[in-house]
């Protein structure tokens, strides 16, 4: 067998790799890989969106995502306004800006995995997203 036989090495290289690619590809647009998962999250919620929301989902620390926000405000992808009913709240809300390039984007990212699955059946790839979200379960066990 060749290759890396160390799993955590392996996701790693993987990871950084996608990353690198990613950010890379997305650029064009103004944009970094936690900005557009900022985006994309927003855009799949049914209900308005806090920063701690954010916080939870990206698992990362309130400073961190306060500054997100702030880099994506000033680039005028998102607005942030204080929540009517609980003034201690913040919520993010997307700009016309942000929707019209979250297309091209999503477009672009699709067009990374295919390149990075290319040779992988469609079982293949849905018994690795069952696999790394197996791990990924136990990791948060």
């Amino acid at each position: 067998m060749s290759g890396f036989q160390d799993l955590g090495y392996l996701i790693k290289l993987i990871s950084d790799n996608m990353l690198k690619i990613i950010n890379r590809s997305i650029s064009q647009f103004g944009l970094t890989f936690q900005q557009f998962q900022i985006i994309e999250y927003i855009i799949n919620q049914e209900n308005d969106v806090s920063q701690k929301d954010i916080e939870n989902h990206l698992g990362v620390a309130h400073p961190t995502v306060v500054g997100l926000l702030k880099r994506m405000e000033i680039k005028n992808f998102i607005v942030c306004k204080f929540n009517p009913d609980d003034k201690r709240v913040k919520n993010v809300y997307l700009t016309k800006k942000a929707y019209k390039i979250m297309e091209q984007v999503s477009l672009e990212k699709k067009q990374i995995e295919n390149q990075i699955c290319f040779g992988i059946c469609d079982k293949q790839r849905d018994a690795l997203l069952s696999s790394l979200n197996t791990l990924l379960e136990n990791l948060n066990k």
